[in-house]
């Protein structure tokens, strides 16, 4: 079997078995995210050759590029076009030159100073200022401008702020709930920084987010609505009682499946150290909180796969499987609301987990067979089919 080079070297790691089955606390999430291992997000994907783009873009992208597209949302399957969206290119631009410095007496506000004053240290891109700002200095004489081409990041068009806004609450909103410690009384600031702009995928909010990347970028009210949704979520009597016993949260569970052969992994929410309690997740979302929007949730975004996948890969940890998977539901706008469901409630011919649980043992059979073989396939083996018939639930 001949197996590429670069792929050897990025998912071989995956199939080599280098430890038992362990539980890792405290584990930083960008460490998390370097260990080998398949997750719950990577067998979603529907064909192995996603599964192939999404375990390659996730191992080998540096972290600055690998947050540039979480904090932009890119698509998990799309790695070759991610990458190149991020290779820099030649782009239009018009560069502002300093032409003079104001003599006393000069009339120049506050932000015509500003621009003045930046510009001391060189030329600048245009579109860093105000537009009617540089047209009252240009027709000063202070700067002048050209127009050039220059090589830059390209950020496009569909950088979706409101895709980053939604990664950007879920993780403040995970965090203010389960490490409130780490959280309150201006403790945020380790761990989070003002975004400069009141957007968060700006190039000077990206610029601020290049210069520390150990600290992710928010917004006043992305701080905001995280803590309302953590009085939201305190407020309700049943997850307030679930989040007061005794557990680890953001706890990493990795190792070697013996059956699977190959790593897993998955890193839980809150791991009540009680199994009566199962697994507690935090879901964060903009809909209702109606069972058929959930339900609709679930599904969507393959949630019963997770859950399966985090069951499963406990039990053959701890050697017994946990009768329960928690989900603390939390909306991300007023009247910020709060809902607990249980995955497992339902009946075994329509559990939630059950079809996730079959959801994930095809894809993950599917991932090691593709690896042995080295054939990504996607559908190009695959004659017409009819769009006709109501998609399956098993489908993520």
């Amino acid at each position: 079997m001949n197996i590429d080079p670069t792929i050897q070297s990025i998912l071989g790691p995956i199939f080599e078995e280098p430890r038992s089955m362990r539980l890792i606390p405290n584990l930083p999430f960008t460490d998390y995210q370097a260990l080998p291992g398949t997750n719950a997000s990577l067998l979603k994907e529907k064909t192995t050759l996603e599964m192939l783009h999404y375990a390659i873009g996730n191992a080998s992208l540096p972290s600055f590029e690998r947050a540039l597209i979480e904090l932009t949302g890119g698509s998990a399957c799309d790695v070759a076009d991610r990458l190149r969206e991020y290779e820099p290119r030649k782009v239009p631009a018009r560069l502002i030159h300093l032409a003079k410095l104001p003599a006393p007496g000069d009339k120049i506000s506050a932000a015509q100073e500003a621009v003045l004053d930046k510009l001391r240290g060189g030329s600048a891109d245009s579109r860093e200022f105000n537009a009617s700002t540089l047209a009252a200095l240009e027709r000063g004489g202070w700067i002048q401008s050209e127009d050039t081409e220059k090589e830059e990041v390209q950020i496009s068009s569909s950088a979706q702020e409101s895709r980053a806004m939604q990664f950007a609450i879920g993780d403040a909103t995970h965090k203010a709930i389960l490490e409130p410690d780490l959280f309150d009384d201006g403790q945020w600031q380790k761990m989070y920084q003002l975004s400069p702009t009141s957007s968060i995928t700006s190039r000077a909010a990206l610029a601020a987010l290049a210069e520390d990347p150990t600290r992710e970028l928010v917004t006043p009210e992305i701080i905001d609505t995280a803590r309302r949704c953590r009085d939201a979520v305190h407020g309700h009597k049943e997850a307030a009682q679930l989040l007061s016993q005794r557990g680890d949260s953001e706890i990493t569970l990795e190792g070697w499946d013996n059956e699977a052969l190959c790593n897993r992994k998955c890193r839980f929410d809150r791991l009540p150290a009680d199994p009566e309690y199962g697994i507690i997740d935090i879901k964060t979302t903009r809909g209702g909180l109606t069972k058929g929007e959930l339900q609709g949730a679930v599904y969507k975004n393959g949630y019963h796969a997770q859950a399966a996948y985090y069951l499963d890969l406990l039990a053959k940890h701890e050697g017994q499987r946990r009768g329960k998977f928690l989900v603390i539901w939390v909306t991300k706008k007023k009247p910020f609301m709060c809902r607990v469901t249980d995955l497992m409630q339902e009946p075994p011919e329509t559990n939630f987990v059950e079809q996730g649980r079959d959801l994930i043992a095809e894809r993950l059979a599917m991932w090691v067979v593709a690896w042995h073989e080295q054939r990504w396939e996607a559908y190009e083996n695959e004659g017409a089919v009819s769009l006709a018939a109501r998609p399956s639930k098993f489908q993520s």
